[in-house]
């Protein structure tokens, strides 16, 4: 689905009557708004970007879904390409997609960000078992594995966010891919947000920001320690 940008544009507008801060900078940053291959530029910035942010919306949903999180991820990582892309059916062709935006933005599956919602999440979880690495980081929101992974690679960071009264996805789905994370000592963070169902908040939404912004990735914190005990 891709809109075009004066009915993207109207639905920004509407959004924004809404007096939600959240849509009201969503506005300024998406009213210039550019489509391509089935996705939106939300930001381009004006020198290389140094950070690929790519977000998925759920089956049967738009992309002004993601509105509100793409404004806040592109307030937060100012050098970054921040796209809003429909989330493919299968595997292949989800990696195509990535691997297709990396190459425009010359940028590398360490630089990369995928971020899901519902459907979208399922696909970014199952991309964190490709080969080689699609993204080193992977943000799940009311999403679950298809299969519990037997392996991740140390390069991936999971972050995982569920809402308690998910009606279409039980949170219990989150906390057995938890502690089957935990026990296979994959980078991950997992949260359980009481009162939200299968939706995207204002807390979900900021959780998701600061985790991505303050989380330091379990292979650096490794190779810290190994480094301190090594001079000791």
């Amino acid at each position: 689905m891709t809109l075009g940008q004066e009915e993207w544009r109207s639905h920004c507008l509407e959004a924004s009557s809404a007096q939600n801060p959240a849509y009201r900078w969503a506005l300024h940053f998406f009213e210039y708004a550019l489509t391509m291959n089935d996705a939106l530029i939300i930001q381009q910035p004006a020198s290389a970007a140094q950070q690929l942010f790519m977000l998925f919306y759920g089956a049967d949903a738009a992309p002004l879904l993601l509105l509100p999180l793409a404004s806040r991820v592109a307030i937060a990582f100012p050098n970054a390409l921040v796209v809003v892309c429909e989330t493919p059916e299968q595997v292949p062709e989800f990696e195509q997609t990535v691997r297709h935006w990396q190459q425009i933005s010359a940028l590398s599956a360490s630089q990369t960000a995928l971020i899901g919602f519902s459907q979208g999440a399922n696909m970014a979880l199952a991309a964190s078992q490709s080969v080689p690495v699609l993204a080193g980081r992977i943000v799940s929101h009311s999403g679950r594995f298809a299969t519990l992974p037997l392996h991740i690679h140390t390069e991936i960071t999971l972050h995982i966010i569920h809402g308690k009264v998910d009606a279409v996805m039980p949170y219990g789905e989150c906390i057995e891919a938890a502690e089957h994370l935990k026990a296979l000592g994959v980078d991950f963070t997992a949260d359980i947000i009481p009162f939200v169902g299968h939706e995207m908040t204002d807390e979900t939404m900021d959780l998701m920001i600061k985790n991505l912004q303050t989380h330091l990735p379990k292979r650096l914190w490794d190779a810290a320690m190994q480094a301190a005990a090594t001079s000791a």
